[in-house]
C-alpha cells in the first residue's frame, strides 16, 4: 500500500489540525522508509520470486526489522518520542501529539495487511499474515484511493472557511497521488535497484514536503491552525437569547 497510508495521514490532520501536515505524511510511512534504508544496507530484501513470475504482485519480501509487528509498535514509541522530545514543556497538548504521531506510524501495518501476500510478519520472521489484495491491482487501487479520498473528505471538511485556495491545492495534489498509484499498481513490477530506492526515500521526503506546505495553506500553520479550526466551532457559552429592541423580557430567564 502507498498512498492508502496519506489517507490516514489527512483524516488525522482533520481531528487534529494543529499537527503538520508533512509530519503526519512522513510519520504514516515510517516503516517504509526504513524499509528503503534497509534494502540499500543490505539488511533486508526485495526480490522478483520465481513462484510468483506471471502475477499481478510478483515481490517477495523480507522485512522483518521493517514491517514486522513488533518493529512497527517500536517504530511508534520512536516516532512519538522523537515528536515530544524537542516541546517536553508543553504538556499534554504535546503528549497527545507526539501519541497521534505514533500511533499514525502503527497504522502502517494494519493497512499493509490488506495489501499484502502472507509476507508481514508477527513475530520475527515467522508467522507471516496478510489478505494479499495486491493479487487483484484493480481492487487494491480502489482500496487505496477510497482510503485516500475519504482523509481529503475529511481534511476539507475541517479546514476553515475562506481556505478555498489551499482546498483546491490540497485536491489538487491528491488527485496527483492517484496518478502516481496507477502508474505502480497497472505498470510493470521490478526488484528496485539501489538508485530506485535512493530515488523512492527521497520522493517521501518531496512528499512529505509539498503536504506541509499545502497543509499550511488549507488550514493555516501550526497550533494557530487548531485554534482558528476550534473557533469555528460555537460554544454554549458564546450562546446567549436576547429579546428584540423595544419588546418586554420574561422574568427570570437570561
Amino acid at each position: 500500500m502507498f498512498v492508502g497510508h496519506y489517507g490516514v495521514s489527512l483524516a488525522v490532520k482533520a481531528s487534529a489540525p494543529e499537527l503538520d501536515l508533512g509530519l503526519l505524511f512522513l510519520a504514516t510511512q515510517a516503516p517504509d522508509l526504513l524499509w528503503g534504508v534497509l534494502n540499500l544496507l543490505g539488511v533486508e530484501r526485495t526480490a522478483l520470486a520465481p513462484a510468483l513470475a506471471g502475477t499481478a504482485a510478483p515481490l517477495a519480501y523480507r522485512h522483518p526489522y521493517s514491517h514486522g509487528l513488533p518493529a512497527v509498535l517500536v517504530q511508534g514509541a520512536a516516532v512519538a518520542a522523537v515528536a515530544r522530545a524537542p516541546r517536553p514543556g508543553r504538556g499534554r497538548a504535546g503528549r497527545d501529539a507526539a501519541l497521534v504521531l505514533g500511533a499514525t506510524a502503527c497504522s502502517h501495518w494494519a493497512l499493509d495487511v490488506l495489501v499484502h501476500r502472507a509476507d508481514l510478519p508477527l513475530w520475527g520472521d515467522r508467522h507471516q499474515v496478510g489478505c494479499g489484495l495486491a493479487r487483484w491491482p484493480r481492487a487494491a487501487y480502489v482500496a487505496e484511493a477510497t482510503l485516500l479520498l475519504g482523509g481529503l473528505a475529511l481534511a476539507l471538511r475541517a479546514a476553515p472557511r475562506g481556505a478555498g485556495a489551499g482546498k483546491a491545492g490540497l485536491a489538487a495534489f491528491v488527485a496527483s497521488l492517484l496518478l502516481f498509484q496507477g502508474a505502480i499498481t497497472f505498470g510493470a513490477q521490478a526488484a528496485p535497484t539501489k538508485g530506485q530506492l535512493a530515488s523512492v526515500l527521497f520522493s517521501y521526503g518531496a512528499l512529505a514536503g509539498a503536504a506541509s506546505w499545502l497543509g499550511r495553506r488549507a488550514f493555516g500553520g501550526g497550533a494557530a491552525a487548531g485554534a482558528a479550526t476550534r473557533s469555528t466551532r460555537p460554544r454554549p457559552a458564546d450562546i446567549r437569547c436576547s429579546a428584540p429592541p423595544n419588546s418586554p423580557t420574561t422574568p427570570g430567564r437570561p
